[in-house]
């Protein structure tokens, strides 16, 4: 089937102001009653000559995506369209994508006006009939604090599945790079100004049918970059005073070389940083719990893998070796945040239990092997 990988395949220096390769509704243009002092979009260019984009927002901005009651949210986003394939949604799944893009904060800036900020977002819609089902979350996204300080976040349809922190932004260009494989078993990368900031194994792609689906017709991938800003309603009455204080300001945020390719090395070099070696978790595969009683070594080729499990759940988890009878055999606890490394077998299953004994996951090398474990949705 041919895929239309130049979707995909896009590069923007903002060197020329068109943005018609972006879906337009999320792009704030209006200056409303404050075109004298504030554009939500503006070009501008540093001493060099680079030219770059400025994304501003302030309260009532692209207000009416989303519900107001408890958290004051605007934005102004570019990203890439929604896009159709032969009447159905565009599949990515078993396909790896990298994107990238560099973003400083204003000049000079100590904090920001809103309580954060998200600077980034892909977000996986299913699509019915060509209309969305109800999918909360983002499935990742980067934000920054009113402190600048940042944080990302791995979400499935309606909870968190990993989450941590990166590092702060200031008026010095930063660098984000993810990128995503995308399959049951897939994995994840989140790297800042050439670190690796995590590396996250298991579902990259939603379940088929989550809440107010009925069929799963596809799935549809946005990218975004730009100022998606929310702030509390008691945290605005804390720090401001009132709505209408907080309401008189708005924040930026500058933006430049935003890239998506399926080339890791193109997203790389094309921001001035060098392709990393082996940056993508050596192969691990995972199993239903269910399928227990189903597994043994069935390859006795007698290779060696070394296997690392990370326990990044709250909770402490048993380890069990699947010996070659296919019953278990327990080797030790893995304390909550700790990690160990298992010199074992290629195929060979190992479980993770709780302390009663249930099952968790069931983890499986193929070579040299990375999990995490985040804990069980």
């Amino acid at each position: 089937e041919q895929m239309p990988w130049d979707y995909f395949e896009m590069y923007n220096d903002f060197s020329t102001k068109n943005l018609r390769m972006y879906d337009s509704s999320h792009i704030a243009r209006s200056c409303g009653l404050y075109c004298s002092t504030y554009q939500p979009l503006e070009f501008a260019k540093e001493e060099n000559g680079n030219q770059f984009v400025i994304i501003r927002s302030r309260a009532g901005q692209n207000a009416r995506f989303n519900n107001q009651s408890k958290t004051i949210k605007d934005r102004s986003e570019i990203g890439t369209k929604n896009f159709f394939y032969e009447g159905q949604a565009f599949q990515l799944e078993g396909e790896t994508v990298w994107y990238g893009f560099r973003v400083k904060t204003a000049q000079g800036l100590e904090r920001f006006h809103a309580e954060e900020i998200m600077i980034s977002q892909m977000k996986q819609m299913l699509e019915v009939n060509k209309k969305a089902c109800d999918i909360r979350n983002p499935f990742f996204k980067i934000k920054v604090r009113n402190n600048k300080s940042t944080h990302w976040q791995i979400n499935e349809t309606t909870h968190v599945v990993s989450k941590g922190n990166s590092l702060p932004l200031d008026d010095e260009w930063s660098i984000f790079i993810v990128g995503f494989h995308f399959a049951e078993d897939g994995w994840l990368e989140l790297w800042q100004d050439g670190k690796l900031i995590t590396r996250y194994q298991g579902a990259t792609i939603y379940p088929a049918r989550p809440k107010g689906c009925e069929r799963n017709d596809g799935y549809d991938y946005v990218f975004r970059i730009g100022t998606y800003r929310g702030s509390d309603r008691k945290w605005v009455e804390r720090t401001y005073g009132s709505e209408s204080e907080y309401k008189k300001g708005f924040d930026e945020l500058h933006f430049d070389d935003f890239i998506i390719s399926q080339s890791q090395e193109k997203v790389f070099r094309t921001l001035g940083l060098e392709v990393p070696h082996l940056i993508q978790p050596k192969k691990v595969e995972t199993s239903p719990c269910w399928r227990e009683h189903e597994l043994k070594w069935y390859e006795k080729s007698g290779d060696t893998a070394s296997l690392t499990i990370e326990n990044k759940s709250a909770s402490n988890v048993v380890l069990w070796r699947i010996a070659d009878d296919a019953t278990r055999e327990q080797r030790g606890t893995l304390p909550s945040g700790d990690s160990i490394l298992l010199e074992t077998n290629v195929n060979r299953p190992w479980v993770l239990s709780d302390g009663e004994g249930e099952c968790q996951a069931i983890v499986i090398p193929k070579e040299d092997a990375v999990f995490e474990w985040a804990g069980k949705p």
